[in-house]
């Protein structure tokens, strides 16, 4: 099970490493934009101090958390979507 486990992350993986860079035109991209908006203003009702984004992508939440005082730290199972994170995001979040 756990070979089967890896090859269904490796898979993932290499999808996500693909769309990177046109993420937010992609389809996986148009299908959670909508929920942003609420995902964000549900986040900032509780007044957090730190934020893990986990499977953050190209930092598409953390984007519009920037400069709201909460330290902000993404994870990604692709190092593409990564390195797209930090081009929008700066040296101010931990990725």
């Amino acid at each position: 099970m756990e070979n089967e486990n890896n090859i269904y992350k490796e898979k993932s993986r290499s999808a996500f490493d693909k769309i990177a860079s046109n993420y937010s035109e992609s389809h996986d991209g148009k299908f959670v934009e909508p929920m942003y908006e609420e995902v964000i203003k549900r986040i900032l009702e509780l007044k957090p101090r730190n934020i893990l984004d986990v499977g953050c992508g190209p930092g598409s939440v953390l984007v519009h958390l920037k400069n709201k005082n909460i330290g902000l730290h993404g994870l990604d199972i692709s190092e593409k979507m990564i390195e797209e994170a930090e081009k929008n995001l700066g040296q101010d979040v931990d990725l």
